[in-house]
This record gives structure tokens, C-alpha cells and sequence, in this order.
């Protein structure tokens, strides 16, 4: 029965939810995955955008919110800049279309002009490819 106890607590632990609203951000707890070159956002995250749109539908303090999409350094900058722009306008109206109001958001593809780990590995450029939600305004009514 212990144990039992103890694997309950550590799988309600693991499986934190998929979304966390600090003062600055809705953090993710898996990556927002597009098909390869392209913005057209696979399926498997739907569910992290629904929640990220759950939690903007809850906290009307949420006022405006900028979707930072990033990409790794392999292949043309500019490509990169616009394939980043484009995923990120893509998330926009996946959120729209979930009811949150287009003036709550702001779609901004940052390419690979923003690593954070500025290694060459596939650990490093996988963490560069990553989508952020940061909140730019709260309302304080």
C-alpha cells in the first residue's frame, strides 16, 4: 500500500500540467512540434496549445502575450527568420480559432537570432528550436 502511495505522488509529480503561468510567462512543459520546414503544427501539440489557451481563458489578468518562436542556426538566416515568423502567426490562429482575442496576442519569429545554448551539438540546436509565451502585459484592474 506504501508504495503504492509513493508511485501515485511521484506520477502526480512527473505529470505536473502541461502549462505554468508565472508573473512573465505560460511555460511549456513539452515543445509546440511542426512538420519539418514548415509551419504547419503537428497534432501531438494541440494539447499544449489548448492548455496554453485554457489558461489565458482563466486568467483575464493575462493581457497581452507574445508567441517567441525560435530555430537552430542550420540553414539560411533569413529562411530561418521567416520559417519562425510563420510557425509563430500559425500558433496566433490556432489560439484565435480557440477563442482567445487576436488583441491578446503577438506572433514574433525570432529565427535563430536568439540561441540559448550556443553550442553546434543535436542537444544544442534542439533546445534552440523551442516556442515561449511571454506575457508583456497583465491587467491590474
Amino acid at each position: 500500500m506504501r508504495a503504492l502511495v509513493v508511485l501515485l505522488l511521484l506520477s502526480a509529480h512527473a505529470f505536473a500540467g502541461p502549462v505554468t503561468v508565472t508573473k512573465t510567462e505560460i511555460k511549456i512543459s513539452r515543445q509546440i512540434f511542426f512538420d519539418f520546414g514548415k509551419p504547419t503544427i503537428k497534432t501531438e501539440s494541440y494539447v499544449i496549445l489548448d492548455h496554453v489557451a485554457a489558461a489565458m481563458t482563466k486568467d483575464k489578468k493575462i493581457g497581452f502575450v507574445e508567441i517567441q518562436v525560435h530555430t537552430d542556426a542550420r540553414g539560411n538566416d533569413q529562411w530561418n527568420l521567416d520559417l519562425s515568423q510563420k510557425r509563430a502567426d500559425a500558433i496566433r490562429d490556432y489560439l484565435v480559432g480557440k477563442g482567445i482575442a487576436d488583441t491578446r496576442l503577438r506572433a514574433k519569429g525570432y529565427g535563430e537570432t536568439k540561441p540559448i545554448d550556443k553550442g553546434t551539438s543535436a542537444k544544442a540546436m534542439a533546445r534552440n528550436r523551442r516556442t515561449q509565451f511571454v506575457i508583456v502585459q497583465r491587467v491590474t484592474t
